[in-house]
């Protein structure tokens, strides 16, 4: 599965941050032209649904990374890591040595 990341600015974020904080693990948002279908029909739409299971699966897939200890945050860094002068450097040392035929450091003792 893939994901699209978004990375709101801090004003986008100080607007849709409240309703994350209240979705839990899990919500049904209920868009303004909804809401004014269901006041149509004389629905008043409910704070809370009583064993819903999304139908199977929910329409939209969201995880919310506010810290270094979430999970995408692991895979971010990993996938888009940017190596260091210094790690590129070293990088390239250890392959034109390796393609000479020739090892150093760790590469060395194993």
């Amino acid at each position: 599965m893939s994901a699209i990341v978004i990375s709101p600015s801090p004003e986008q974020w100080s607007v849709i941050e409240p309703f994350l904080r209240q979705l839990g693990e899990g919500a049904v948002v209920v868009a303004p032209h909804a809401q004014a279908q269901a006041a149509d029909d004389g629905i008043t739409v409910p704070a809370y649904l009583e064993r819903y299971d999304y139908g199977g699966d929910p329409d939209v897939w969201l995880d919310v990374v506010r810290d270094r200890e979430h999970h995408a945050w692991d895979h971010i860094t990993e996938t888009f890591h940017r190596p260091t002068r210094t790690e590129f450097l070293a990088q390239a040392l250890s392959e034109a040595l390796r393609h000479q035929g020739l090892t150093w450091g760790a590469e060395a003792v194993q």
